[in-house]
Formats: C-alpha cells, sequence, structure tokens
C-alpha cells in the first residue's frame, strides 16, 4: 500500500497529502520529508499547513517550522 504513495507511475498523491499518511502512521521523519518536497511545486494543500489536526503532531518539530515559514512568507 505504502508503495503507492512513493511511486510515480501510479495515481498522483501529493506530497501534502503523503505528509499526513506518514504523520498518522508515526513516520515522522518521511512526514516533514514529505512536507519540505510540498514546497518547490508550490503544492495546494499547504493552505491548511496551520489548520490541518492530521499535522498536529508534528507542530513542535523545528522543521516544520521552517516548512511553515516558507509557505506563510508574505
Amino acid at each position: 500500500m505504502l508503495e503507492a504513495l512513493e511511486d510515480p507511475e501510479a495515481s498522483y498523491v501529493s506530497p501534502y497529502q503523503r505528509a499526513t499518511v506518514y504523520e498518522a502512521l508515526g513516520d515522522r521523519e518521511t512526514a516533514l520529508r514529505c512536507l519540505e518536497e510540498a514546497i518547490l511545486p508550490r503544492d495546494a494543500w499547504l493552505v491548511w499547513i496551520d489548520v490541518d489536526p492530521m499535522l498536529d503532531g508534528l507542530r513542535g518539530e523545528p522543521r516544520y517550522a521552517a516548512v511553515r515559514a516558507r509557505v506563510m512568507k508574505p
């Protein structure tokens, strides 16, 4: 099942959405990596970064704060 999340030949799953899945599975490192990957293509889901309860477990992480700062940059 998780292979489909990372397989470019499978259906597209945005990096942000992958981050929420990995966080739900307890894989914090991969979740943070996916959030970082979501920045460059300007993943539309990033508009939810402040309020998505699926990301609550990441909010205290410095890497999460760095992603958030880049997304919310004026």
